[in-house]
């Protein structure tokens, strides 16, 4: 019994070296508020029609937000980035969006999340910043998220993207960093009992005879 115990309490203090990182953001320069614009982070096609409006009254927060004026005539701005996930995990997608369009001019903004339809805007009227999104469980160790619009006579304005959840555990060791309290937490609490099991061996009459 007394060796099943000190057993245990290894295995804590060895499961508590490699627990798994709390949710992370996943998404870089979300707000696109970087200098170097969609290079920093995104990958996007290269059109007049795509870019980035810096306003005091432009970002739903801070002062830049992604602009999509294409046409629908000609093709679709596509703006996406390549995320770490992790398969068969959940992960909540969060972005914000704003419209402004002169109806009955058509209108569409598609947003996924690998192969999961986020939201599909078709043919929308103006709309101030409004929080879409949603919980998608990821298929693969790597998932794109990317937004495709066009606006024939005005735009649609997105900022704030963000997607978060787990990441990968990364075991701690030579050269992986520092554990966090709570896995200190766990390791001297298993070293503890592991102590105090051997205190009582060694005080217990007969067992060194064993």
């Amino acid at each position: 019994m007394k060796n099943l115990t000190i057993a245990a309490a290894l295995a804590a203090a060895t499961t508590a070296i490699a627990l798994p990182a709390s949710a992370a953001e996943l998404v870089h320069n979300g707000g696109f508020e970087d200098p170097a614009g969609f290079d920093a982070g995104w990958s996007y096609s290269v059109s007049s029609t795509l870019g980035i409006q810096i306003s005091p009254t432009v970002g739903h927060s801070g002062l830049a937000a992604a602009m999509f004026t294409a046409s629908y005539e000609v093709y679709s701005d596509v703006l996406y980035q390549t995320l770490d996930t992790v398969a068969g995990q959940t992960y909540n997608v969060s972005y914000w969006l704003a419209g402004q369009t002169t109806a009955p001019a058509p209108t569409h903004f598609r947003v996924t999340f690998g192969s999961q339809i986020v939201d599909n805007l078709i043919d929308s009227a103006n709309f101030g910043y409004t929080n879409l999104g949603g919980s998608f469980v990821a298929t693969s160790d790597s998932t794109i998220l990317k937004f495709e619009g066009f606006n024939t006579l005005g735009l649609y304005l997105l900022d704030d993207v963000s997607v978060t959840g787990p990441t990968a555990a990364i075991p701690e060791g030579p050269g992986r960093g520092v554990p966090e309290p709570a896995t200190w937490a766990m390791m001297l609490l298993g070293f503890g009992v592991l102590g105090a099991t051997l205190r009582q061996r060694r005080a217990t009459p007969g067992l060194a005879a064993r």
